[in-house]
């Protein structure tokens, strides 16, 4: 089963399940950090439908990426300007990826950290760069590990992340929007269980910040 998408995407499309719209469900669940949840979701999905239903495409005739860090929302309108050169651009990103330090963890990492769902083993840290007890909103650091050899994929989302959000209060970062992430910088063919793990990385960042955006 493959997720698709018409044309651009945007923060405010749907997503239908055969004409029945249960999809935004699972990624409001995603971006609520319930991702146990999400997955059940998917999977009964998968279970009610016949091998012909497919999910219904994004209709969203343009993109709005306004709600994204700026950093970030120039990143994904690169990314949507050119999809030829969508490959090279995430190997490039690929290459940059810069494993956990020792001094934030150390292997084996904890399963506290561990994304749900990746196929690339991947992991989560953060640290607050401000006082939490002294700043509602304190600025974030997140640190990323892919112990998959092969996770490209894992690497370049975790190094285009580490690029755009590190630095930013927990605030912005707690209400970024996620669901345009995976299908803008990977496509729209992704595979559902590729495109899980990866909205799966940056449902994990979101809920990291929402933790210090609410102390």
């Amino acid at each position: 089963m493959q997720l698709s998408y018409i044309g651009n995407t945007c923060s405010t499309t749907k997503l239908r399940w055969s004409g029945t719209p249960r999809l935004p469900e699972v990624f409001d669940l995603a971006m609520e950090g319930r991702l146990c949840e999400a997955s059940f979701r998917i999977s009964r999905l998968s279970a009610e439908a016949s091998p012909s239903e497919n999910l219904t495409r994004y209709s969203c005739a343009m993109s709005d990426f306004s709600r994204y860090p700026e950093a970030l929302r120039d990143v994904l309108e690169v990314f949507e300007s050119n999809p030829g050169d969508r490959n090279q651009m995430l190997i490039e990103y690929s290459d940059q990826f810069s494993g956990v330090p020792e001094h934030i963890a150390t292997r084996p990492y904890p399963l506290t950290n561990q994304v749900p769902h990746c196929e690339s083993d991947s992991y989560v840290f953060v640290e607050a760069l401000d006082d939490p007890a002294a700043t509602p909103a304190p600025r974030l650091k997140y640190y990323f590990a892919v112990e998959n050899p092969f996770g490209v994929s894992a690497r370049a989302l975790s190094a285009v992340l580490d690029g755009t959000i590190n630095g930013l209060p927990a605030s912005d970062i707690a209400a970024m929007p996620i669901e345009d992430l995976v299908p803008t910088l990977f496509g729209k063919n992704i595979s559902m269980g590729k495109g899980q793990g990866l909205l799966s990385i940056a449902a994990v960042v979101k809920r990291f910040a929402q933790r210090y955006a609410k102390k």
